[in-house]
């Protein structure tokens, strides 16, 4: 009988741990700075392929969905759930593709395998079943602009106090002008996973939300932290 009484307050306790642990503070992001814009997708984790623009339809894909703005973020439409990363996506003519692997390439990581495609701008996918677009595939983390301007990401990672673990540090954006590159200025701290420009030359740039800790390190923001993609106001040079 006393562990009859005592399951309700067992069961109670449980439910209140649990709550604890993933009810934290809200995450605090600044939306804007004087160069940028700052989007947020509640829950999204990280952002990673970006396609589209703010002035019409905007498809991002987050750790495991697709979400898509028309409102230029201020609500999103969840239009896929493909329960991983889906690393690249790339828009030809009416058609809107999704990649489900990646590898690298000589200067940069290539998204390939078609995952899905769409003809609706990313609110409906189908399958291609007849492997018709096998062999597309798409640029990460790298873009280049029509006047030969490219960006890259640059990973940085380091050893703390003569330690072999390697370490994940904040990641910077490399601008490349003919032969010479040079580290773009950009007023976010952030771990990046990819880029994008529009039709107007905007960079959009996609983001994992997480805290920068004293030794440099970044400590993730867990599955309540928010996906985040950066846009640059006016066209980048």
């Amino acid at each position: 009988m006393r562990l009859i009484a005592n399951f309700p307050l067992l069961l109670l306790l449980f439910i209140s741990t649990s709550c604890e642990e993933f009810n934290t503070e809200p995450m605090v992001v600044q939306e804007e700075y004087d160069n940028w814009t700052v989007l947020q997708i509640p829950n999204g984790e990280e952002a990673h392929a970006i396609s589209g623009s703010i002035d019409d339809v905007l498809v991002v894909t987050t750790y495991t969905k697709v979400y898509a703005t028309k409102d230029a973020g201020e609500t999103w439409d969840e239009v896929a759930d493909f329960s991983g990363i889906m690393p690249g996506l790339l828009e030809r003519n009416d058609s809107l593709f999704i990649f489900g692997a990646y590898g690298q390439g000589a200067d940069y990581d290539i998204a390939s395998s078609v995952a899905r495609f769409s003809l609706d701008k990313g609110y409906t996918w189908q399958e291609d079943k007849k492997n018709v677009y096998s062999r597309l595939s798409v640029p990460i983390k790298y873009v280049k602009a029509e006047n030969e301007i490219s960006y890259k990401i640059k990973k940085n990672t380091f050893k703390l106090d003569g330690s072999e673990t390697e370490y994940v540090g904040t990641s910077d954006i490399e601008k490349t002008i003919d032969d010479y590159t040079a580290k773009l200025e950009i007023p976010f701290e952030y771990i990046l996973n990819n880029l994008h420009l529009d039709d107007q030359n905007r960079l959009y740039v996609a983001a994992s939300y997480g805290t920068v800790n004293e030794n440099g390190t970044v400590k993730p923001g867990g599955r309540n932290a928010p996906a985040l993609v950066f846009i640059s106001k006016s066209p980048l040079p």
